[in-house]
């Protein structure tokens, strides 16, 4: 939560956790339990704002997602059914299917959702269409296209924030891109800064590619896929 994130303090806290969540299961489930709760309720809180609405708090921020991060690293992801990620996987779910684009933060933070999803899922390999769906979306926000309204496009996929006043902006500029060169994404600049420019739209799309890659090998066995 502080304005520069202190991810070394977190890394030298997770051998503690591990521990402790390790020697008291029950009392530390009990505690995370308690956490995602509380997240739940406050993107309850922010969907009945409205979803669409540019203040409604609708996407985790860095410390949600640091804490989803952690629950990945502390418990077994791979177990079908769990008294800890059970939940978390459905409030990560929750996130990436309620939640509307408005903003590169927003497409940020559903990037950084959908990356834990294929840490939470390279073991047991269970489909995930929110993260499907939000790639996709992604890449239609971000990459310069020559559809012009949702009934143009091709496919089934669900989407909702196509070309509308909000998301028509996110769009990459094709002459200021071809100029550009494509870096590794800074997460906390996009979750921490409002204004973000060119460089950052090619970097997200290019993570939004990487991803979708990365999805298409781990579920090209699946028939849902």
């Amino acid at each position: 939560t502080p304005p520069t994130p202190r991810f070394t303090v977190l890394a030298a806290l997770l051998p503690h956790l591990a521990s402790l969540t390790k020697t008291y299961p029950i009392q530390s489930a009990e505690v995370f339990i308690e956490k995602l709760a509380l997240m739940h309720k406050n993107l309850k809180r922010g969907l009945s704002n409205g979803a669409i609405d540019p203040d409604a708090k609708t996407w985790p921020g860095l410390p949600e997602l640091s804490l989803l991060r952690v629950i990945g690293q502390l418990w077994p992801t791979s177990d079908l059914n769990h008294p800890v990620i059970s939940p978390t996987r459905l409030l990560m779910g929750s996130y990436l299917g309620l939640g509307r684009v408005r903003s590169l933060p927003d497409i940020a933070s559903g990037l950084f959702l959908c990356s834990l999803f294929i840490q939470y899922e390279k073991l047991s390999k269970r489909f995930v269409p929110e993260a499907i769906n939000f790639l996709i979306n992604s890449i239609l926000h971000l990459a310069p296209l020559s559809y012009t309204d949702i009934a143009s496009l091709p496919g089934s996929f669900s989407v909702h924030d196509f070309g509308t006043s909000l998301t028509v902006s996110l769009a990459l500029d094709e002459k200021k891109a071809k100029k550009l060169s494509l870096n590794k994404p800074d997460l906390v600049k996009y979750l921490c800064t409002g204004s973000l420019g060119e460089q950052d739209k090619v970097d997200l799309l290019g993570l939004s590619l990487e991803l979708l890659g990365r999805f298409g090998d781990m579920y090209k066995g699946l028939d849902g896929f």
